[in-house]
């Protein structure tokens, strides 16, 4: 069984993001079409997580400059 629920949240709030965590290496895309798109501007610089400070839900964000791609929001890791 997978240790991380990676389905879209659907909510009934706009989640209000906040940074976790440290900043880490562009590693690649993180859009999943239908959800979001891609943007090849923001590819080759830092890649961070986001969390909802209202529900827990996280995701993935990359950033070069003032250009952004993000995955969709999904639950957060399960720990055993």
């Amino acid at each position: 069984m997978s240790s991380h629920r990676n389905v879209p949240v659907m909510s009934d709030h706009e989640h209000t993001p906040q940074h976790v965590g440290r900043d880490r290496v562009f590693t690649g895309p993180v859009y999943h079409e239908p959800w979001t798109g891609e943007n090849r501007r923001a590819h080759g610089n830092i890649e961070y997580t986001e969390r909802c400070t209202e529900c827990g839900a996280e995701r993935l964000v990359v950033s070069n400059q003032d250009d952004y791609e993000y995955s969709p929001w999904s639950l957060p890791p399960l720990h055993p």
